[in-house]
């Protein structure tokens, strides 16, 4: 099991690949991860930001001027990656490999919440004071990419590729299938006296998703 420290540190992995950061916004980005993942949005304090990053708090407000832009940053920037996955395994699925396209996007959104757990904890704080901050991110950066997406899936229904569905409620349970995952694991672990997000585990699981997704989409 990962330490916590261990834990919020790979969330560094998440801002890396944002090129016109600076290395200090990336840091301030890092440590709200971590205090945000453990306090949620009202518990949470600039000041312990700013230590926990090494910075003063004045350089916190340079770059990000309230807790409140800061905490809306980290959530886009989150869904902007995997609204970058959406573009690249679904909407540009090629006919031929359809399944290949979707396991490649299950796989690879799987690795990518493994590897940002305390973003998923975030998420749940979220979620627990109303949720505006995740609808609007997700709005913001994945909602352009929805016809693209409706207009995807209508061609690989067209092509007889797969079968007939609402394609909303496809996508619906692509993404709770992956994040119910690692937001249940205290629990599933006690369950199945595991640890369901070992390498080992995580790798099992990302097959059984794809599995069953792509098995339930054959035309029948």
């Amino acid at each position: 099991m990962k330490s916590e420290t261990e834990e919020t540190s790979s969330e560094l992995s998440l801002f890396l690949e944002f090129e016109k950061l600076g290395e200090t916004q990336k840091k301030i980005l890092t440590a709200s991860v971590a205090v945000f993942a453990e306090k949620g949005f009202y518990g949470s304090r600039t000041e312990d930001i700013a230590h926990r990053a090494g910075v003063n708090k004045a350089m916190l407000h340079y770059y990000f001027k309230s807790k409140e832009a800061l905490y809306i940053t980290m959530i886009e920037m989150m869904f902007q990656k995997v609204s970058e996955m959406i573009g690249k395994h679904l909407i540009e699925m090629k006919s031929d490999n359809i399944d290949e396209d979707i396991a490649r996007f299950i796989y690879r959104y799987t690795d990518f919440l493994a590897a940002n757990r305390s973003i998923l904890k975030i998420l749940t704080w979220e979620l627990a004071r109303g949720g505006s901050a995740i609808a609007n991110s997700a709005k913001k950066t994945i909602g352009p990419r929805r016809q693209d997406l409706l207009h995807a899936f209508s061609d690989a229904v067209g092509s007889g590729k797969i079968r007939p569905m609402d394609f909303k409620h496809l996508f619906i349970n692509i993404i709770g299938m992956s994040i119910f995952y690692f937001i249940a694991n205290p629990v599933m672990n006690i369950l199945w006296e595991d640890d369901l997000i070992s390498p080992e585990n995580i790798e099992i699981r990302k097959k059984e998703v794809a599995d069953f997704v792509i098995n339930a989409i054959k035309p029948r």
